[in-house]
């Protein structure tokens, strides 16, 4: 399958009909960049978990350590 698309934006002539200021292409959706893929997901939710295990571990350190200079 392909689909026609615009490099610009898309407006309507008079009569109501589409047209593209750059001219129409052809390309094949499959090219198209849908967002993240899961690998990369799954390396940036691996990084996000760390950052924040490591937040709160920094959290409970300092919430200690101005515990203990309370006493």
């Amino acid at each position: 399958m392909q689909v026609l698309v615009c490099e610009t934006a898309i407006s309507l002539t008079a009569t109501g009909f589409p047209a593209c200021a750059s001219g129409w292409l052809v390309a094949d959706p499959s090219s198209f960049s849908l967002g993240l893929s899961v690998a990369d997901f799954e390396y940036l939710a691996g990084w996000a978990v760390g950052i924040f295990a490591l937040a709160f571990g920094v959290k409970m350190i300092r919430k200690s350590i101005e515990d203990n200079s309370n006493e």
